[in-house]
């Protein structure tokens, strides 16, 4: 059985071409690590230099965060 999987995308946040993402994958227990993730360093003005880091994969998070995050593609 495949994994559920959880797709953030920032970009829509943003009117300069962001491209902050992730893919978090379910483990079953109420977490989800991330298995994906880019980090947009195109836009000073928003905080998006090249310290910004939007997620780190291998980082674990609560899918009850991941699903109210305003992120989250349905």
């Amino acid at each position: 059985m495949e994994k559920k999987k959880y797709v953030l995308n920032a970009s829509h946040n943003y009117n300069h071409g962001c491209t902050d993402s992730a893919v978090y994958e379910d483990n079953g227990d109420g977490t989800a690590t991330c298995i994906q993730a880019h980090s947009c360093s195109s836009c000073w003005q928003v905080g998006h230099d090249q310290n910004h880091v939007y997620a780190e994969v291998g980082e674990i998070v609560s899918v009850a965060s991941l699903l109210s995050c305003g992120d989250l593609e349905e």
